[in-house]
């Protein structure tokens, strides 16, 4: 299953034994405590805050890591600043050379761009994203370009991306949530009932998706 993104432990230590100090944290290490945040903390704005601090350590150290850069575009996204987003997306593009990294850094940076209003320069950066050969999860596009539909309340454009992502990526969870959001506006009560059961059979403590079928069940119950 899949879900659209702490514990620091810095130690400086000397052995007393020999005189030798520890060697400071490199680059990588900012940038893996930075991931480790996003894997074991809540995911919310103190994460995220101290998991930017972590990659803003690793970015201070190296500047011309493209992952680096994409993370912090990506957390930035996370704390609802677009506009800086796009700035770090920027500076990852100019540095990733590897097709399948850069199609993962396009498909964040068109969620940037949505969300300020640049729809068409969005689209334009998730069908390059979707064109890479190589990138490992274009339902993830999929995904995202479903979500802008719902906020512009297009649900038939909406159902229609997530039915893409589902057909490429068969339990991923947020795709079948969202499907059935989609299906709900579109008062197709039934079906969206039936698309949670089935988002449950697969990952059973999705809360979202418990609520929204309690709320389908009443409406069915009518």
């Amino acid at each position: 299953m899949k879900r659209s993104f702490f514990l620091i432990y810095l130690a400086l230590s000397c052995f007393c034994g020999c005189g030798k100090k520890q060697a400071p944290a490199d680059a990588e290490f900012f940038y893996k405590q930075g991931l480790l945040a996003l894997q074991v903390e809540e995911n919310n704005d103190i994460c995220w805050r101290k998991a930017l601090g972590m990659v803003d350590q690793a970015i201070k150290l190296d500047k011309k890591r493209s992952d680096f850069w994409a993370l912090k575009g990506s957390l930035l996204l996370l704390l609802d600043m677009p506009q800086l987003s796009i700035d770090a997306f920027d500076k990852a593009l100019a540095l990733a050379s590897i097709p399948a990294k850069r199609a993962e850094i396009l498909n964040n940076y068109a969620c940037s761009l949505a969300q300020i209003g640049l729809e068409e320069q969005a689209f334009i950066k998730w069908r390059e994203a979707l064109a890479t050969p190589s990138y490992p999860t274009p339902e993830v596009v999929y995904c995202n370009q479903g979500q802008y539909w719902l906020r512009k309340n297009n649900f038939e454009a909406a159902l229609n991306a997530f039915d893409r992502a589902i057909q490429l990526a068969a339990v991923y969870s947020d795709a079948h949530f969202y499907r059935a959001v989609s299906l709900f506006y579109l008062k197709r009560y039934s079906q969206a009932y039936d698309a949670t059961v089935t988002l449950l059979t697969f990952d059973s403590d999705y809360k979202p998706a418990l609520a929204l079928k309690k709320e389908l069940k009443a409406l069915l119950n009518r």
